[in-house]
C-alpha cells in the first residue's frame, strides 16, 4: 500500500481539480483513479480521469463522482484485493479504516508482487 493517492473535496470543481492534479501529480504513485474525502477524510466518492476530462470546467466533483466505490481494509488480507482485481479489471483500489477513513491505495503491481512475488524473476 501506499499513502501517496491525491484527496480531493466533494465541493471542488473540475477546474479546479485539474489545477490540482498539475500540482501534486507528480508525487502521486497513480492517478488512474481519484478519491473524493470529506472533511474527516471518510471516502464518499471516486472519480475516472475519463469523467473528469469530459466534464464541464465549472461541475463540482460531488456531481460526477460515483458513491458506489469498492475498497479494501486495512486489515483485509491479500487474496481479497486479488480478487477485486480480477473481478472489477482496477488498476488500484482504495484503502480504508474500519471508520471508513481514507488510508492509501493498493495498486495492481502491489496486488501482483504480493501474491506472485517470483513470477518475471
Amino acid at each position: 500500500m501506499t499513502t501517496d493517492f491525491i484527496a480531493l473535496k466533494v465541493d471542488y470543481t473540475v477546474d479546479r481539480t485539474i489545477a490540482v492534479l498539475r500540482q501534486e501529480a507528480g508525487d502521486a504513485e497513480s492517478i488512474y483513479y481519484l478519491y473524493v474525502l470529506d472533511d474527516l477524510g471518510h471516502l464518499v466518492g471516486v472519480v475516472t480521469l475519463r469523467s473528469l476530462i469530459v466534464a464541464s470546467p465549472d461541475r463540482k466533483l460531488g456531481e460526477i463522482m460515483s458513491t458506489r466505490v469498492i475498497s479494501v481494509t486495512v486489515d483485509e488480507d491479500k487474496g481479497a484485493a486479488a480478487d477485486l482485481f480480477v473481478k472489477y479489471r482496477f488498476r488500484a483500489l482504495p484503502v480504508v479504516d474500519a471508520e471508513g477513513v481514507m488510508k492509501g491505495i493498493i495498486t495492481v503491481d502491489d496486488v501482483l508482487e504480493a501474491v506472485a512475488p517470483d513470477i518475471g524473476r
